[in-house]
């Protein structure tokens, strides 16, 4: 369930933010025919080629457009600040990483600063999964 709640948070910050895909310097490809998930080192084509680091085999590599599929950047809080502002949700969020809402219920609800979206807690993913895909 974690996942899928992740995926469709990743999707709500991409909507408002379609920069989460460029293809620049720490976007994340997936390799169409290994199945491989890498990062890209360059994001600058040459005659349709991108330059990448193979995680598997701790070396530069490059693959063409053809044979790549982009899955972009970490969420960071920011795109998640951004999706949030779209759906014209009051709220704020303090110095330490908790999210107020008026009449909300917020224990738990703490944005880890330091990480991306996929290593904050069940709950908090939880609460943004809701906070995005409920009116």
């Amino acid at each position: 369930m974690k996942y899928k709640q992740i995926e469709q948070i990743r999707q709500a910050c991409i909507k408002v933010n379609p920069s989460i895909l460029d293809l620049k310097f720490g976007c994340r490809i997936k390799n169409k025919i290994t199945g491989d998930i890498n990062t890209v080192i360059d994001g600058n084509v040459f005659g349709g080629k991108i330059l990448h680091w193979n995680w598997n085999i701790n070396e530069a590599r490059i693959l063409t457009i053809e044979e790549i599929e982009i899955l972009g950047r970490d969420i960071t809080l920011e795109d998640i600040l951004m999706a949030i502002k779209s759906k014209n949700t009051p709220m704020s969020i303090d110095v330490n990483g908790y999210f107020f809402i008026v009449s909300a219920d917020l224990s738990n609800k703490h944005w880890h600063l330091t990480k991306s979206l996929q290593d904050q807690s069940d709950e908090c993913i939880e609460f943004i999964f809701n906070l995005l895909t409920h009116n």
